[in-house]
């Protein structure tokens, strides 16, 4: 099946793509809010959204709150009718939208325990039995503007960019999710310059290998660094330059840009050739090379991690200490040498911490058996159990995909040993051979 036929295929097949695509096009007159996840994958789909609606002639407004799990206090006014959410999740928490008198349409691929009721959900990793369809919040509004008759080589490219921020591919290596495989197969020699291994600098991203990279890689690293990877890693407080910038409106902006300018994909022979043109190239160069000295300080102190046990071919490593600046990245970088160090087929690291009033656990796998996102999720359900009194159990949120997953608790809604003490029962069970952590099923 080619990726037009994967299309037509959801159109008359899927209940569900079917009612989110009627919402779509039933927005005539109507002012919509975009929220997006202010990520690679996020910014992304919110480019793609955008352009969407803009091509349909929708009056409508972007937006890219910090916190992962979107309440009413996000909406800056009454003044919408729409509302569209990319790459936030699906949870059922969100069935209290449903009582705000506005239409809501969720576009999700995270693994969710439940979906919430009275809005529009798309999400093809909704609770049901079957593997895991690895994917990225940019690739489903692809499929909507390719259902629409809307096609460009720059939405190609930024569907790219979302799966990659998301690990649903990887061109080094050759591996591609299967669901979103007659995509990248359509694409594939359009941008067969920036998918081309090449021994140059790894990434982030880079996490099978070390020796090689790509510029598809890279520039979604950009993007990562740029945008604040999702986790507001911000340096308004670096440089004075800085100090007004809000970076995922500027991701957005560049990303816009390229595609205004008509970027020519082909002509690129480094990093900064995706920089040097734009009108954003100061606050973008800087970013990013603060970004690369970040990582280089991180990077040893994630190393530290310690080896709990291993299970069915994986070692778990645990690491827990202060907030380390871009934590969450440098151990999807990290699991792979310690997994390499220990002679293991495959690694998954937790990282753990507390931070002012919050408490972050991070989770990035090599692959295996186990599911970074069940994991997370399973121990958000925990830490509800167990919040400290009077605080909301919307504070605490937990989800992810299979390799990169994280589980947060906000406003002193837990303590931290509580917190580690739910992650050491899961473990117990997990050890004990129960299947709720298997990224099968």
């Amino acid at each position: 099946m080619d990726y037009k036929q994967f299309v037509e295929d959801l159109k008359t097949n899927d209940k569900d793509f079917i009612k989110a695509l009627e919402f779509l096009k039933n927005l005539s007159g109507k002012k919509v809010y975009l929220f997006s996840h202010d990520d690679p994958d996020g910014i992304t789909s919110g480019v793609l959204m955008s352009r969407l609606l803009e091509n349909l002639d929708i009056e409508h407004e972007v937006f890219f709150p910090g916190a992962f799990v979107l309440n009413s206090n996000d909406f800056p006014d009454s003044e919408y009718d729409v509302a569209i959410i990319m790459d936030k999740g699906s949870l059922p928490q969100y069935s209290e939208f449903g009582d705000l008198g506005k239409e809501f349409l969720f576009i999700d691929h995270h693994f969710t325990p439940g979906l919430p009721k009275n809005v529009t959900v798309y999400n093809p990793n909704k609770p049901n039995p079957g593997p895991y369809k690895g994917c990225s919040a940019s690739f489903l509004v692809h499929n909507f503007l390719t259902a629409l008759g809307q096609e460009s080589i720059f939405y190609d490219f930024f569907c790219l960019v979302g799966l990659k921020g998301d690990f649903a591919i990887e061109p080094v290596t050759k591996i591609v999710s299967d669901y979103v495989k007659s995509f990248y197969e359509s694409v594939e020699k359009k941008f067969s310059k920036l998918l081309y291994p090449m021994k140059i600098h790894p990434t982030m991203f880079d996490v099978e290998q070390r020796e090689k990279s790509c510029f598809l890689n890279q520039f979604t690293e950009l993007i990562h660094a740029v945008s604040g990877g999702g986790f507001q890693f911000f340096y308004n407080d670096y440089d004075k330059a800085l100090k007004d910038v809000n970076q995922p409106l500027l991701s957005f902006d560049y990303l816009r840009e390229l595609e205004d300018n008509r970027f020519h994909f082909n002509d690129v022979t480094n990093l900064y050739d995706f920089i040097n043109k734009s009108s954003y190239k100061e606050p973008l160069s800087k970013i990013y090379q603060y970004y690369e000295r970040d990582w280089d300080k991180g990077i040893d102190v994630i190393n530290n991690a310690l080896l709990l046990a291993s299970v069915k071919d994986t070692g778990f490593f645990l690491y827990s200490g202060n907030k380390v600046k871009l934590m969450p990245m440098l151990g999807s970088v990290s699991i792979f040498d310690l997994k390499v160090e220990n002679k293991l087929k495959h690694g998954m690291i937790i990282m753990a911490s507390k931070e002012a009033d919050v408490v972050h656990f991070s989770v990035r796998a090599t692959g295996g058996a186990f599911h970074s996102g069940k994991l997370c999720s399973n121990m958000a359900e925990e830490w509800k159990k167990n919040r400290n009194p009077k605080t909301n159990e919307n504070n605490i949120s937990g989800g992810g995909h299979p390799r990169a997953a994280e589980c947060v608790s906000k406003m002193n809604s837990i303590d931290f040993g509580p917190a580690l003490h739910s992650f050491l029962d899961l473990f117990k069970e997990l050890r004990e051979g129960s299947d709720k952590f298997n990224t099968e099923g």
